[in-house]
């Protein structure tokens, strides 16, 4: 039994190391605008793939953003705790 739990606890520490090496992966979506400019200017997209990726991007940012900021906000205090 105590194996098991070495083992899901080892599991876990991996999962969690695994996950924190993979979320600094990522690019902020103004890199990732810097970087379509770039394949338009050099021509390895075209104007409308252009247009696609950035319109897709922006509601992708968009959704995110407003989903980040829902879940942020700390519930209001109760008034109920300053009875006396």
């Amino acid at each position: 039994m105590t194996i098991l739990l070495i083992v899901i606890a080892i599991a876990f520490w991996l999962l969690g190391r695994l996950r924190d090496y993979t979320t600094q992966d990522h690019q902020l979506p103004s890199e990732g605008l810097v970087n379509l400019e770039e394949m338009l200017r050099k021509g390895d997209i075209s104007e409308e793939e252009f247009r696609t990726i950035q319109s897709s991007t922006r509601s992708q940012v968009a959704s995110s953003t407003s989903t980040k900021s829902q879940s942020v906000r700390s519930p209001e205090p109760s008034s109920d705790s300053s009875e006396g």
